[in-house]
């Protein structure tokens, strides 16, 4: 898929990529690029629902792809090793897919004794640490964790702190 430019206010150009991709749900969030594979990921879901999404991979000068079907994130970043970490409402967690392999692996599923609900979007830093918000939602029908709050994964020990959102 190549990219159609279209007018900037300030008479530059912005790219709208991805014209005829095929998406299989309404919305797009989480737009992230991973250097170390050259590719665009963005999740794509229906808002407001607790389980149903796909992570979208766009090689530029290449092609598009579903890349992890029913993963059910919102909010994605690079993780400090370099892998692609997704806020994920779905399995009530924050994943980290191995940009390789799409292998899976659950970072995180609760904080202060209590599960997550539907985590949204997420920023890693350099040093390990993890910062997310944790939304009800997407949640749906089911019974209420954590509640509204932001969350910090501390790559240094097993606990994980929050902070209620006001």
């Amino acid at each position: 898929m190549s990219c159609g430019s279209v007018p900037r206010a300030d008479d530059g150009r912005v790219d709208r990529c991805l014209p005829g991709f095929k998406y299989n749900y309404s919305y797009n969030e989480g737009p992230t690029w991973v250097a170390s594979v050259g590719a665009f990921f963005f999740s794509n879901f229906v808002a407001l629902s607790p389980d149903v999404g796909d992570i979208i991979k766009y090689t530029p000068g290449g092609q598009c792809e579903v890349w992890v079907h029913d993963a059910d994130c919102d909010g994605l970043a690079v993780s400090p090793s370099g892998n692609l970490l997704g806020a994920c409402f779905g399995p009530r967690a924050i994943m980290e897919y191995d940009v390789r392999t799409q292998a899976p692996r659950m970072v995180a599923t609760m904080a202060d004794g209590k599960m997550f609900d539907a985590p949204n979007d997420l920023i890693a830093r350099s040093d390990g640490n993890v910062y997310f918000s944790n939304r009800l939602a997407e949640s749906g029908n089911r019974p209420v964790g954590l509640n509204e709050a932001l969350v910090r994964i501390d790559p240094r020990a097993s606990l994980r702190s929050s902070s209620k959102a006001a």
